[in-house]
């Protein structure tokens, strides 16, 4: 059983790091906000709103990150088939899908995309995806996890970026919506090298 005190000083860290992620859109969006109020060109003045705009839209994700990676709700259920899912979380990324196995389960469509594009987001350019048995696979040719992040990666206050770089919510957010659809978030290394999460998936 953990500590009281070990879970305050998690919590504490991800409050620092959630802080970071938004303090400095927030600042850019006072910035750009308050340059526009003073800019007489309108081209430029529209530039500065857009900037606002994606700055905003920066902050809103962030703090949907948070609300998936703090809901325990069961998911909604309706048909879904990961196949779809695949193609839409995979959409405008780099990643590789392989494969044109699908099958259908019960659940959330739009929790499982933003699910499946974090794990895509971790893995970064080298990421592949596919339908497997049981659930959804991502898989890159990185460094791997390290034998902490095996243990630790899925925790809201668990980051490997240096103190004061923010936090990363991946992980968590993945395995929340995996637990509301009754489901598990796997992380291994590939023997080949490279990082392997796999979200398991009940069927109907």
């Amino acid at each position: 059983m953990s500590h009281p005190l070990d879970a305050m000083r998690a919590l504490e860290r991800l409050l620092h790091g959630l802080a970071h992620d938004l303090s400095n859109p927030l600042s850019a969006v006072i910035g750009y906000t308050q340059l526009a109020a003073i800019e007489a060109d309108p081209a430029r003045r529209a530039k500065y709103l857009d900037a606002v705009l994606s700055q905003a839209a920066a902050i809103k994700a962030s703090l949907n990150d948070l609300q998936l990676a703090a809901t325990t709700a069961p998911a909604q259920r309706e048909s879904v088939a990961l196949g779809d899912v695949v193609a839409l979380a995979a959409m405008g990324t780099a990643a590789r899908v392989e494969g044109t196995a699908s099958f259908e389960v019960k659940g959330d469509r739009d929790a499982l995309v933003t699910a499946l594009r974090k794990l895509i987001d971790n893995a970064g350019p080298t990421a592949v995806v596919r339908v497997v048995e049981g659930g959804l696979e991502v898989q890159d040719d990185g460094p791997g996890f390290t034998a902490e992040a095996l243990l630790r990666g899925c925790e809201p206050s668990f980051t490997t970026r240096r103190t004061g770089n923010g936090v990363g919510l991946g992980l968590p957010v993945a395995l929340a919506v995996a637990e509301r659809h009754g489901g598990t978030l796997e992380l291994s290394n590939r023997r080949e090298g490279g990082a392997l999460v796999r979200l398991m998936l009940p069927r109907p």
